[in-house]
C-alpha cells in the first residue's frame, strides 16, 4: 500500500507528526505534491487545530504573513468550539454573536454570518486574530448583553449585516471613544466597515442620535470621510444627503471634511468630492503634488464593491 493510499485518519496522523517536527512552513510545502496532499495537509491542520498556538502568540516584530486560509480556519474553529471552554472562549463568543444576530435577521444565514465575521477578523491581520486566541486567564467564559465587549461586537455585527432591529434597539447606547468591537477595535475602523457594508436603512439609523428626529453631525462627517475612503459612491451620496434640510452643510470645519474626503481610491467619489467642494466654495482645483500624495496614501486600499448601486467603482 502506497503512502497516499493510507486511510485518511492514519495519513493525517502522519502528517500531523511531520508538520509538528519540521514546522508549519515546511509542512505547507507538502501541498505542492499533488491535489490529494494539498487537501489532506489543510484538513490535518484543521483537525489537529495546529494554528491555535500560533495565533495565541502575540508577535511584535517580524510578523509573518497570515496563512491564506486563516478565515476558513477561524470558521472551522468557531463551528467546532465548545461554548465557554478554555483556552479560547472567544470562539464561543463569536458563535453566540452570530446566533443572536441571525435570530433577528430572516435574510441572513448562520454560516454566512460566521463567514463574514471571520473574514473581517482575518483582514485585520495578526493583531486582530490574536484577540480571538489570546490567553483566557483574564476573559470571562460566559457573555451576556451587559458586557461591553459583547454589546460592541453585537452592534457592529448588526450594522455590517444590516440587522436593523438590533441597530435600532441599541442605537441610543452606542458610545463614542469607548467602542471596541472584536473585529473593529477602533471607531475609525468601525466607520469604514459601516460605510462599506451598511445598506440604506442601516445607514439612516446609524446617522441618527438616540432621538430619531435629530442628526448626529459628528457621525455624519466621519461617515462621509469613511465612505470616501472605501470608495463607495452610493453611500457617500446617501450620507451627504441624509436629512440635509434639517442639518445643512454650512457649519464651521466643513472644509476639512471635504478635504479629508479627497483620500479616496475611487474616481467616481473623487469627482463627487470635487463637485461638492466647488458647490460649498472650497478650492476645486487640486495641485498635482497633492494628487500624487493622495494617490500614494490610497495605494493598497482599493475600492470596495458598491452594494447599494451593485457595481465596482472606477479606480483613480
Amino acid at each position: 500500500m502506497g503512502f497516499a493510499e493510507l486511510p485518511k485518519e492514519l495519513l493525517q496522523a502522519i502528517l500531523n507528526h511531520a508538520i509538528s517536527v519540521r514546522g508549519m512552513k515546511r509542512g505547507l510545502r507538502l501541498r505542492l505534491l499533488n491535489k490529494r496532499f494539498a487537501a489532506e495537509v489543510i484538513d490535518t491542520i484543521y483537525t489537529y487545530r495546529m494554528l491555535d498556538t500560533r495565533f495565541a502568540k502575540r508577535l511584535y516584530a517580524q510578523i509573518p504573513p497570515m496563512p491564506p486560509f486563516t478565515a476558513s480556519y477561524l470558521e472551522y474553529r468557531i463551528h467546532n468550539a465548545e461554548d465557554g471552554v478554555a483556552p479560547y472562549p472567544r470562539l464561543g463568543f463569536l458563535r453566540k454573536i452570530a446566533r443572536d444576530v441571525v435570530a433577528e435577521n430572516e435574510s441572513l444565514e448562520y454560516d454566512a454570518c460566521v463567514q463574514l465575521l471571520c473574514r473581517l477578523i482575518s483582514e485585520g491581520g495578526e493583531p486582530r486574530v490574536y484577540q480571538v486566541f489570546c490567553p483566557a486567564l483574564s476573559l470571562p467564559t460566559t457573555f451576556y448583553e451587559g458586557d461591553g465587549d459583547y454589546f460592541d461586537t453585537l452592534f457592529a455585527t448588526a450594522v455590517v449585516t444590516n440587522t436593523t432591529p438590533i441597530v435600532e434597539r441599541y442605537m441610543g447606547s452606542y458610545r463614542y471613544g469607548g467602542f471596541k468591537a472584536l473585529f473593529a477595535p477602533s471607531e475609525y475602523e468601525f466607520y469604514r466597515l459601516a460605510a462599506r457594508y451598511a445598506d440604506t436603512a442601516t445607514l439612516a439609523l446609524f446617522l441618527s442620535t438616540r432621538y430619531s428626529y435629530r442628526v448626529d453631525i459628528r457621525r455624519r462627517n466621519e461617515m462621509l470621510v469613511a465612505a470616501a475612503a472605501v470608495g463607495r459612491l452610493s453611500a457617500f451620496r446617501l450620507i451627504h444627503g441624509s436629512r440635509i434640510e434639517e442639518a445643512p452643510w454650512d457649519f464651521e470645519g466643513r472644509e476639512k471634511v471635504f478635504d479629508d474626503a479627497l483620500g479616496t481610491p475611487s474616481l467616481d467619489v473623487w469627482h463627487e468630492v470635487i463637485r461638492l467642494r466647488a458647490t460649498y466654495g472650497s478650492p476645486s482645483v487640486i495641485s498635482e503634488d497633492r494628487k500624487t500624495k493622495l494617490l500614494a496614501d490610497c495605494v493598497g486600499e482599493g475600492p470596495s464593491w458598491d452594494t447599494l448601486s451593485g457595481r465596482m467603482p472606477q479606480v483613480l
